[in-house]
């Protein structure tokens, strides 16, 4: 058995849920539909198939506890990656990287000096904050090579 959308079209589209058993007649393979479960865009439907759902929840042998995205799941951290994508290109396009290590060939430091530069302004860019404040906003951003002073 499974669940189907069953669209109709008349002046509109409606769309109807329904329980469907699959069986064989043959060779051919027949589907019967076993229950309306009601239009989609009904609430009252929608109730109806939560009711459903709750009586033959305790003679269900798998055990899924109903779960509100909105009450039982918190993120803990999200992630950017769109700013990060855009930025790189106008970077590369624009040959800042190589300008950069060109101008500080010389210099040797610690971290790679054109990441650290250009995370600073990634950050100046998407959401201005302090230096200190760079360690956070890298964690932030998906695919940002990090830098710590």
């Amino acid at each position: 058995m499974y669940v189907k959308i069953k669209k109709y079209k008349e002046n509109f589209t409606r769309s109807y849920l329904q329980l469907v058993e699959s069986f064989r007649e043959g060779n051919k393979v027949r589907n019967r539909i076993v229950l309306n479960l009601g239009r989609l865009d009904n609430n009252e439907s929608v109730e109806r198939v939560n009711e459903f759902m709750r009586l033959l929840g305790p003679f269900s042998s798998v055990k899924s506890d109903s779960i509100d995205l909105e009450k039982d799941l918190t993120p803990l951290c999200t992630r950017q990656y769109g700013p990060l994508v855009v930025f790189q290109k106008l970077w590369q396009e624009l040959n800042l990287d190589k300008l950069l290590k060109d101008s500080f060939h010389e210099l040797h430091t610690v971290f790679d000096l054109e990441k650290a530069i250009f995370n600073l302004v990634l950050n100046r860019l998407v959401a201005p904050s302090s230096k200190r404040h760079m360690i956070t906003f890298q964690d932030c951003v998906y695919g940002m090579k990090q830098f710590e002073s």
